[in-house]
């Protein structure tokens, strides 16, 4: 069954910088510092990679990849569409200017 989530969901999902729980190592620093996502935020968006209970929720950071490769497809597929018009709109633009030479030189 193909995806549902894609490049709105990826879209969606917003990147932090946080304090772990449970990481102060008695070392002085304090909590360890990391980058990634916040589990709750994560459930109402893609709840199938978040795993336990409230209070303790994780992410499982490895099934993400399938809504980012989705989400890569998609805006591929953008890219095209935008390389095509793109294309289309240069030779109309050439056709044009050889018009206005056309009517300069006359």
């Amino acid at each position: 069954q193909d995806l549902s989530y894609g490049l709105d969901t990826v879209k969606a999902l917003k990147p932090r910088k946080y304090k772990m729980k449970g990481t102060d190592l008695g070392d002085g620093k304090g909590l360890h510092q990391s980058i990634g996502f916040i589990a709750q935020e994560i459930e109402s968006i893609v709840p199938e990679v978040v795993n336990g209970e409230d209070g303790e929720k994780t992410l499982g950071y490895g099934h993400l990849t399938a809504v980012l490769v989705k989400a890569i497809q998609e805006q591929q597929e953008q890219i095209e569409k935008v390389e095509e018009e793109n294309k289309w709109l240069k030779s109309r633009l050439d056709v044009l200017a050889d018009r206005v030479e056309n009517l300069e030189n006359k």
